[in-house]
């Protein structure tokens, strides 16, 4: 009855996901995740495949790209987790995998096109901070066409990271909706990016602000500089969790610690991340707990 009533949500899920990679796009990723888990693997590629074609079919070529790419991150992530890949291998593969496909797929696309390609890009993202301009849009009205050209690579992976972060994390609130039971895994309060990663950041720093006068090394600098600040949020996101798990946070102090931290200081969450390769917050966090706990019983 249960498995029944799963797949009678698995419709919804894919409206969801259809309606979500349209208005936010990296929230889509999430109703594909249960999806996954409702339909299993070949059903799951089958389902997807259905809906790149119908968005192709009707026009909808930008959707058909972020509902593609999110279908493909959930998709090589669940086959990778199936095969007892820990959390951060499921998770690095299954981004290299979906970044190397979009790599291909624009490749092909300016071989295509010729030399034009690039005009052709300028134009286009020319077109859309003019409408942002239109519409009083006050961010975008400093930003020039040449820089977001410039930074796509690394759009489009914080992208890729953030669609499977955010997928992870609303995971349980849209499996208990959909009645479906997620398989166990490791904790993203213990998320941990590489070591690699750090070193990554700060070589990023100095090319991006050492003033080397070599543009190339300044644009791949600001590119890598962009992702790690992403990954280490989620470093810090994890951080955040495990103090809420340790000291027992009521649900009213977690919200209003999000509202602060995640949504209005995202780059504090970053720095917190940073600082956690060296300082381990969460070990002195389960440390400290542990004193707390243990001076109640003696009281």
């Amino acid at each position: 009855m249960r498995k029944s009533a799963a797949n009678l949500r698995a419709p919804v899920l894919v409206l969801w996901t259809v309606v979500l990679s349209a208005l936010t796009a990296v929230f889509g990723a999430t109703p594909l995740r249960v999806l996954r888990q409702t339909t299993g693997s070949a059903l799951y590629w089958v389902v997807g495949l259905a809906i790149i074609s119908s968005a192709v079919l009707i026009g909808w070529y930008p959707l058909a790209l972020i509902v593609g790419l999110q279908i493909l991150l959930i998709g090589t992530f669940a086959e990778f987790e199936e095969r007892e890949f820990t959390l951060r291998q499921s998770a690095s593969f299954s981004i290299c995998v979906t970044a190397l496909f979009f790599s291909s797929g624009f490749y092909i696309w300016t071989a295509i096109t010729g030399k034009g390609w690039l005009a052709q890009l300028l134009a286009a993202v020319t077109s859309f901070l003019d409408k942002g301009r239109e519409l009083n849009i006050e961010v975008l009205s400093g930003i020039k066409a040449q820089d977001i050209v410039a930074q796509i690579p690394s759009a489009v992976l914080i992208f890729i990271i953030l669609s499977l972060g955010l997928a992870l994390i609303f995971e349980p609130k849209v499996s208990r909706w959909a009645g479906v039971k997620m398989g166990s895994r490791e904790k993203l309060t213990d998320f941990s990016a590489p070591d690699m990663v750090v070193w990554l950041f700060i070589a990023s720093l100095l090319g991006a602000f050492g003033q080397t006068g070599v543009k190339a090394i300044e644009l791949i600098s600001i590119n890598v500089l962009n992702v790690a600040v992403v990954i280490y949020f989620f470093q810090g996101l994890a951080v955040l969790g495990k103090y809420f798990e340790a000291f027992k946070i009521t649900l009213f102090w977690r919200l209003l610690w999000v509202m602060v931290l995640v949504i209005q200081l995202p780059i504090l969450m970053s720095l917190l991340g940073l600082v956690d390769y060296w300082a381990d917050f969460r070990k002195a966090f389960a440390k400290k707990a542990a004193e707390l706990r243990k001076k109640r019983i003696q009281d």
